[in-house]
């Protein structure tokens, strides 16, 4: 009776450690994680999409908004702005993540990718809404999920992979400038990044069902 407990005690631990492991796995393969165990990731977890490594941002249900782990690539938010004002609603780095980056996923993938409403319609220069496949965060979202600056630094692996400025979708308060996060995890605003590139985090909402 004692060996039988044992056996049953073993059996009952080793089936918690794989749960816990589903969502932590070091080499996973392309989507195995998140199409095989939506239902144990959480919050913060960190899962395998497409050929990039993501962050959980927040979980509605069976959609699931993510954003990269690390900083991707660097890029224009626009090689001329319109009279100084960047926008989301026309600049070329939205164009490039919904067309170039898409094309990173297979087409099963990519049919997963929710074209969501982005709301833009608080940023300063009255930014339309628009619906994306994918996109940056804005000034409130990053605010929201990345409460303290420990939490907002990001790394870049064609920087030495240290940690280096990421830009946002939401235009400054002054024109011509751009919101962006610093190297320390500080959001504030730049007038150079724009133009001259910065960083990208792209963010997607993901349905699983």
């Amino acid at each position: 009776m004692k060996i039988k407990r044992i056996i049953i005690f073993l059996l009952v631990a080793l089936l918690i450690l794989m749960t816990l492991a589903a969502c932590s796995k070091s080499d996973p393969q392309v989507g195995e994680i998140i199409y095989l165990h939506p239902y144990e990731c959480k919050v913060g977890d960190i899962v395998q999409f497409g050929p990039y490594e993501w962050r959980i941002l927040e979980i509605r249900e069976n959609n699931f908004l993510l954003i990269t782990e690390d900083i991707l690539t660097s890029r224009p938010f626009y090689s001329n702005p319109n009279g100084g004002v960047y926008t989301w609603e026309d600049c070329e780095l939205r164009q490039w993540l919904n067309d170039e980056f898409l094309e990173m996923f297979s087409s099963e993938e990519i049919v997963k990718i929710i074209e969501a409403r982005i709301i833009n319609s608080n940023d300063p220069s009255g930014n339309d809404d628009t619906k994306d496949r994918v996109f940056l965060l804005s000034f409130d979202e990053v605010k929201e999920y990345f409460p303290n600056n420990t939490r907002r630094r990001a790394r870049y692996s064609e920087f030495n992979n240290e940690r280096y400025k990421w830009i946002l979708r939401t235009p400054g308060l002054i024109s011509g400038y751009l919101h962006c996060v610093d190297e320390d995890g500080k959001v504030g605003s730049s007038l150079t990044l724009g133009i001259s590139g910065g960083g990208v985090r792209p963010a997607l909402w993901l349905r699983l069902e």
